[in-house]
């Protein structure tokens, strides 16, 4: 009896993360530029933004699944902000932004190319240690795409890495 309460155990333990994976949708920009996949169906908000001296519309798409939190977040940048900037610096400007809002600070970083993308990973950590942020942001053309998951830092690292990869750059036809 006791072996096979065990064997309901591991089956169980095995069988949580791959049903906690099954609700994954994947949902499709509104100008189909991109699709991402996510647990659930996804909050998404816009608001203003001023970047340099322009307004522009910040998109982003919040999807919960505790104790996971996992953001898609985007903007169409001026056209002249992008032009007089390296794609390096425009890369730190957002990741800066970003660790500014959250009151996070960078503990590892890397220059990546994202389905041949200029792109940079980072994980930035609160004040206190207990949650991490892994962060991708990722340059197309004047868009800039910050992906970001927040997680406790005792969590496995693996849904956050899903949702990183899930970003699907889809070329226009012009």
């Amino acid at each position: 009896m006791r072996k096979l309460f065990m064997a309901a155990v591991c089956a169980l333990a095995t069988a949580l993360p791959l049903l906690a994976q099954s609700n994954w949708q994947t949902v499709e920009g509104p100008d189909k530029s991109f699709r991402i996949q996510g647990p659930g169906k996804p909050t998404i908000e816009k608001q203003p933004f001023r970047v340099a001296g322009k307004d522009i519309m910040l998109y982003s798409y919040l999807f919960i699944d505790v104790p996971y939190a996992f953001i898609l977040g985007y903007g169409d940048y001026p056209a002249e902000y992008i032009s007089k900037r390296k794609t390096e610096e425009l890369l730190s400007l957002d990741r800066d932004r970003f660790v500014k809002t959250t009151g996070t600070k960078v503990t590892k970083q890397k220059s990546i190319t994202y389905q041949g993308r200029a792109a940079l990973d980072f994980v930035a950590e609160t004040e206190d240690s207990k949650s991490l942020f892994q962060v991708r942001i990722v340059l197309v053309d004047n868009r800039v795409y910050v992906l970001a998951v927040s997680y406790p830092a005792d969590a496995d690292p693996a849904l956050a890495n899903k949702f990183l990869d899930s970003l699907q750059l889809v070329e226009s036809k012009k």
